[in-house]
């Protein structure tokens, strides 16, 4: 059974790297400063190959589309979608390049016909057969996520996406445990609380949800997306967004920061492993 993580690195720039450490370390079972060593590893590469990109003359530049927006997104060497994978006791990653003209701040959901059968709901990857073949449908029909259910109708979350919305000026997540745990939910969720803003948990129908004041899905590629459509209903808006857009991008670190912090010991990992990972990989690349 394969577990994955995905995560966004931004010019160099990674949110919450330690959520994901430990959300990984606890859906396989190892210590976490093991796991921390193998994400260490990931961003040894990254780097090295954001180096190259830099050698190589890129330059940064700003897509057409986001110029001169309040959603700017610069776009620079080091931009990654990794996957971590965990197979056969081994954890293995992808760097997977990634065009930052690709994101998006806006999104339509269609909710799946038939309730949420997920054997693995709360991990990354044993369903994703399941996940892709409902996005799929929801493609189809002119959507870009599908909103799984149980079967009392209450909204679990995306097929690849946590699903929050905004009630009389409180954060409302779903209060299902059969769901993964976010780390861009647990991001947001820290940024409203710092404004004092109420963040509450609850059971909720998608007509309830899509009756809200603002509804957002969230993951770690796009971070923030505003629901504009719902089942071919629109979905109300009053421009929240943005604020906590930048809250997120404020909260990204270096990922020089998150290899200090591993190899200090303070993310999760321990010392000597990494320090040891990162000599190794300096030589190899210097013979």
């Amino acid at each position: 059974m394969a577990v994955h993580d995905s995560f966004l690195v931004r010019a160099g720039r990674v949110l919450a790297l330690d959520a994901h450490i430990s959300r990984m370390a606890a859906a396989i079972g190892w210590e976490r400063g093991r796991v921390g060593s193998e994400y260490a590893e990931l961003l040894l590469a990254v780097e090295a190959e954001r180096d190259s990109e830099e050698h190589a003359g890129t330059a940064d530049r700003v897509p057409e589309e986001h110029a001169g927006t309040a959603d700017r997104v610069p776009e620079a060497p080091g931009w990654f979608f990794p996957l971590v994978t965990f197979d056969d006791g081994a954890l293995a990653f992808q760097l997977r390049p990634f065009e930052p003209h690709a994101l998006r701040t806006d999104a339509s959901l269609w909710t799946c016909a038939e309730p949420d059968t997920r054997t693995a709901p709360t991990l990354k990857g044993p369903d994703f057969p399941l996940q892709h073949h409902w996005r799929a449908q929801a493609q189809r029909a002119g959507a870009d996520e599908a909103v799984l259910v149980d079967r009392d109708g209450f909204v679990r979350e995306g097929a690849f996406s946590s699903i929050v919305h905004w009630r009389a000026g409180a954060l409302c997540v779903a209060a299902t445990q059969e769901r993964l745990p976010s780390v861009t939910e647990a991001a947001v969720t820290r940024a409203v609380q710092a404004d004092g803003i109420p963040v509450t948990r609850c059971d909720a129908r998608v007509d309830e949800i899509r009756s809200a004041d603002e509804v957002w899905i969230l993951s770690s590629l796009h971070g923030i997306r505003v629901v504009h459509t719902w089942d071919g209903k629109p979905v109300p808006a009053q421009g929240r967004a943005r604020r906590y857009r930048e809250r997120l991008l404020a909260m990204e670190r270096a990922a020089s920061a998150w290899l200090a912090d591993l190899e200090g010991g303070t993310a999760g990992g321990s010392g000597g492993p990494m320090m040891t990972n990162r000599d190794r990989l300096g030589k190899e690349a210097a013979g």
